[in-house]
């Protein structure tokens, strides 16, 4: 049992959060209603709202109902230095609402192990953009991308073997969906393993938790014969620090985590984020 089996929202912890390591919790129900079309949140530094396209409405007592053509939701340091740690939990819940089209161009998705966009041009420098993506799509696929070179034809390695329908045949509609990406390195720190999990809808704090897909990434395997990201990057190097800031711009390569979602409305809410320890 963990020291602190759950967190402040009461949602179940899988792993404990490491010794001296940040924990960020969103402030959605903190009793003050605004609206934000872009921006830093007043009541909330590290929440970055400045990127994308979209309006962000946080009815103060839990919700942030976020409506655009292209949302994106960052958790970063204020003053963009503190970097996030490689191994991660991040935990949220997820309520699809409406589109503004067809449902195959809408979907959720959550990045770590990035720097995207951050005091740079994303579009003019692509060594930063690098990250691991988990995808919700909304014909029920919950699977992995890595990020090898941003807005490159060939720029996103989907991890084909890990699609899996935990919802049914489609994500549903105003049904809160309760799930936790957790990216963790392992065999000694020369493989990374990220993972998908679904929370019991009809428990409050998510438990059984259910292991929906999971994908290994040994740096041989995912984003071979994609775009590269610059010359003399190969992008199927697995995106640990080490192995990234050589080539990286602005040499903080994990500085943000952002969730975004595209052509439509979304609601999110219990937001979190932990640093944890990685696996043997």
């Amino acid at each position: 049992m963990l020291k602190e089996a759950k967190d402040p929202f009461g949602l179940a912890r899988l792993n404990p959060t490491k010794a001296g390591g940040m924990e960020w919790h969103s402030m959605f129900d903190n009793g003050h209603a605004r609206t934000l079309a872009s921006g830093i949140d007043p009541d909330d530094p590290w929440l970055d709202l400045s990127h994308g396209e979209g309006t962000y409405a946080i009815n103060g007592s839990g919700r942030l109902t976020a409506t655009g053509h292209y949302v994106r939701i960052y958790v970063v340091s204020p003053d963009h230095k503190r970097e996030w740690d490689e191994n991660l939990e991040i935990t949220g819940v997820l309520t699809r609402i409406s589109e503004f089209g067809p449902a195959k161009d809408s979907y959720i998705q959550v990045y770590c192990r990035t720097n995207h966009g951050i005091d740079y041009d994303e579009d003019e420098l692509l060594n930063d953009n690098r990250g691991y993506g988990a995808v919700f799509l909304y014909d029920g696929i919950w699977s992995f991308e890595k990020e090898t070179a941003h807005h490159l034809d060939k720029g996103y390695a989907p991890a084909h073997n890990s699609e899996k329908f935990p919802l049914g045949s489609t994500f549903p509609k105003n049904v809160p969906v309760s799930f936790k990406y957790i990216i963790r390195n392992n065999a000694a720190n020369t493989q990374t393993t990220v993972e998908l999990w679904l929370g019991n809808k009809n428990s409050a704090d998510g438990s059984p938790w259910t292991m929906v897909t999971s994908f290994t990434d040994t740096g041989d395997n995912w984003g071979v014969g994609c775009d590269s990201c610059s010359s003399g990057v190969d992008p199927a190097t697995r995106l640990t620090r080490s192995l990234v800031l050589p080539s990286c711009i602005s040499k903080k390569p994990f500085l943000s985590v952002y969730l975004r979602n595209e052509e439509g409305t979304v609601v999110y809410e219990k937001l979190s984020i932990r640093e944890i320890d990685p696996l043997p």
